[in-house]
């Protein structure tokens, strides 16, 4: 037995063998035949029961080796004859042969792929069995490594074949003509080859994609760079960028893989976008600046969308934007300074601006409109170009709020402003008009920081509008009232909602008086009784007790003593600075009737016990009515300088009062009108002087103490114990919706508070406090 085992074991090898050797050859010059495309006579049931006979006796791995081995052989053939020589056309000019070569290596992959299924048809069996077992690609995919290997991977023919498809890529940017078509075809056959023989991403992905990048890149690179150093525009570069992002776009929609188009877009998008935008928007001549200042809204809108496309913040645009904005705030700044300097000057070389119409309050309406315009161009660009985009928005008010501040006087030009809106300029506006006027208002009390100094102006000239009727309407002022209180809160409207009661109430007043009395001394008199917490206090007190003509003073005192028989217990101060009367004055043959200041009327009464010829002296009308040597001064101007309400003469004639000036009727005095106004010499609401400005800030000072010592209290009462610095912080953050209160000055409040023993200081960590009940 053991003999005849050992003579069948050979005989079964060679028999092995030569089926083997049989079966091969008979798939082999099938395969062979298919690569010829010659596959027509072939009988697809031998050839697929060959391989199965092959498989089912072990011989699947050397049929399948042998199979690679007539694949690959094939393929190198055809290499030779057929890719090689349109491989040296190739290396003569890269840049100028046709793309021959892409389309023979195209159709070799064709066929290739067409013979692969062919073949793996046939050999089925060897893959279902095989294959599967063995851990190896099918034999279709097998091919495809193949062709890889021996075409792309071909160490003469591959690299060329890539340049030349990025000699092409290059060729179309550049917009010359170029086989689009072979191009799509390459790029389809490199997505379908493998980087290894397992599953994963394709050459064209993990070898190709990053030359065709790493190119995008220089090629922008260097046109940016050309067109930059051509043109110098960035209205031209803006949108030629918008046209290379459009063109890459288009360029793998028809030939590269569309899964490139978010690498190749970054790639150009650093190069165009990231790396010079900045550059381009600083341009002085042709850059944000210039389209900003000649509304080219297209380009900023352009320039804003291209920007998005690699940032969020947008910290270059919020940078320039605010330079350039401080730059023309600065201008608007210098230009009421130069108007302030030449108003200065005139006034001291005796030079009325009788053109011009210049003086301090006209300027400084003018600047807040001047702001204003500007800041209505940065909304129109925020809404047409950025999209209403928060951060610039921030950016753009940030800017606003940094020049306007530079303005010292801010606070006060901006309550002129709206006090010249309320008295004159809202005259014959639409409501939708009005409402824009004081939102515009607004806008600019956000921009303030000292918030209390408005405060403190706005009251004063409210008030005056109220006391001589010269707002436009009750519910326009309340309309900005209600504004206020939005952005502030109702500590600061309220004493103006105060105001309001008092005239209302005084009304009531009057009515119910007038129905009673018997107008003592025949005069008709109209008074306001103000609260004294509530108006500013120099509208409600009176430094002097001013002597009365006789019919006014029995007037006054019949008041009076009407007001406190019904508010017993109260205290009345009259106030003459802010009152008007009318007066009838005859003048050769012809009556006027004229409205004037109080302080005018005790004045010129006197002059009725005066004899024709007969003067008085300064000091005289001082003793005889005891007004305000001050206040004398500018109304005897009013009545005996002003050209049109010259009621009185003046000796010597000048323009200024001084002791020792003597004054008489002007019997001469004549006017075409019969109503006539004398206006007080700088009483109407006008920018402060600089010694009226620092007793304002004087007020404004104490009343910040107060404010923060009750903010400390506040703070520590809550907390009864706390660190110093985060009692500043606290402290900061409350007072800042009033004003910007510097460190040393809490500090100073601090000290003081613990000086008047509100507050102690821990016995062992000296930065720490403690409330004191």
């Amino acid at each position: 037995m053991s003999r005849r085992a050992k003579i069948r074991a050979p005989k079964k090898n060679i028999s092995s063998d030569i089926d083997f050797t049989a079966s091969w050859s008979i798939i082999s010059s099938a395969i062979h035949e298919i690569h010829n495309k010659n596959a027509s006579k072939l009988s697809f049931e031998e050839l697929y029961r060959n391989a199965y006979t092959l498989v089912l006796r072990k011989f699947g791995k050397k049929l399948y080796e042998s199979v690679q081995d007539e694949v690959r052989q094939h393929l190198q053939e055809r290499v030779q004859l057929d890719l090689m020589p349109a491989v040296q056309d190739l290396v003569v000019s890269i840049d100028e042969t046709s793309t021959e070569i892409l389309r023979l290596t195209y159709n070799m992959w064709t066929d290739h792929c067409i013979c692969m299924r062919m073949i793996s048809d046939i050999l089925m069996y060897l893959d279902r069995v095989y294959s599967k077992d063995a851990h190896v690609p099918l034999i279709y995919d097998a091919g495809l490594a193949i062709f890889r290997d021996a075409v792309i991977r071909h160490e003469s023919l591959g690299p060329l074949i890539y340049k030349k498809i990025l000699s092409e890529i290059h060729k179309d940017r550049a917009g010359q003509v170029i086989d689009r078509i072979a191009l799509k075809h390459i790029i389809y056959m490199l997505e379908f080859l493998p980087v290894s023989n397992l599953d994963g991403d394709s050459i064209y992905f993990a070898e190709f994609e990053p030359m065709v990048c790493k190119a995008t890149s220089e090629y922008y690179d260097k046109a940016a760079e050309d067109l930059l150093t051509e043109s110098q525009n960035g209205a031209i570069y803006i949108k030629q960028t918008a046209q290379w992002l459009q063109a890459e776009e288009e360029r793998c929609n028809l030939y590269l893989s569309i899964q490139s188009l978010p690498r190749l877009l970054d790639a150009v998008k650093a190069m165009l976008i990231t790396k010079r935008f900045k550059t381009v928007m600083e341009f002085r001549t042709n850059g944000l600046r210039t389209w900003i200042e000649n509304d080219q809204y297209s380009e900023i809108k352009l320039l804003y969308d291209l920007a998005s496309l690699v940032t969020d913040t947008h910290d270059d645009t919020r940078s320039l934007l605010n330079s350039i904005i401080i730059e023309k705030g600065t201008e608007i700044n210098n230009k009421i300074n130069d108007s302030l300097a030449a108003i200065k000057a005139a006034k001291a070389s005796g030079i009325k601006n009788k053109g011009d119409g210049l003086n301090p309050t006209s300027v400084a309406i003018q600047w807040v409109e001047d702001v204003l315009a500007l800041k209505d161009k940065y909304d129109m660009i925020l809404t047409k170009c950025y999209n209403g985009s928060t951060g610039i928005r921030e950016a753009v008010e940030s800017s606003f709020s940094q020049f306007v501040n530079k303005v010292p006087k801010v606070s006060e030009y901006l309550s002129l402003f709206v006090d010249d809106n309320m008295k004159k300029s809202l005259k014959g506006k639409s409501d939708t008009e009005i409402e824009e006027v004081l939102d515009k208002a607004v806008i600019l009390f956000r921009f303030i920081s000292d918030k209390d100094l408005f405060e403190t102006y706005y009251k004063a000239h409210f008030a005056k509008r109220l006391l001589n009727g010269r707002s436009l309407s009750d519910d326009i002022e309340r309309s900005m009232i209600a504004k206020l209180k939005m952005e502030i809160g109702t500590s600061f409207t309220s004493k103006l909602e105060g105001m309001f009661r008092d005239m209302k109430i005084s009304k009531d007043i009057m009515v119910e008086y007038k129905a009673l009395e018997k107008k003592p001394g025949g005069i008709d008199m109209s008074v306001n009784i103000l609260t004294s917490s509530v108006w500013p206090m120099t509208l409600v007190t009176s430094a002097s007790k001013v002597i009365y003509p006789t019919e006014v003073e029995t007037a006054r005192k019949a008041f009076e003593e009407f007001y406190l028989t019904r508010h017993n217990g109260r205290k009345l101060e009259w106030n003459n600075s802010m009152g008007t009367v009318d007066v009838r004055a005859r003048y050769k043959n012809k009556t006027h009737e004229i409205n004037m200041p109080t302080y005018a009327m005790i004045i010129l009464i006197l002059f009725n016990d005066v004899e024709d010829g007969e003067s008085l002296t300064f000091e005289q009308i001082k003793e005889a009515t005891n007004i305000p040597e001050a206040d004398l001064m500018r109304h005897l101007q009013s009545l005996a300088v002003a050209p049109r309400t010259r009621l009185l003469r003046k000796e010597p004639m000048s323009k200024n009062i001084s002791p020792g000036d003597r004054f008489s009727v002007n019997n001469n005095f004549e006017s075409p009108m019969t109503r006539l106004k004398v206006l007080a010499v700088t009483s109407s609401n006008r920018a402060e002087t600089e010694v009226e400005k620092k007793e304002t800030m004087e007020k404004v000072d104490a009343s910040r103490k107060h404010e923060a010592d009750a903010t400390i209290v506040r703070i520590m009462k809550a907390r009864k114990t706390l660190d110093h610095p985060n009692l500043m912080v606290e402290v900061t953050t409350q007072l800042s919706a009033r004003f910007k209160p510097a460190p040393s000055f809490i500090k100073q409040r601090i000290e003081d508070l613990i000086n008047r023993e509100y507050l102690r200081r821990d016995d062992e960590k000296r930065t720490l406090y403690h409330y004191v009940a």
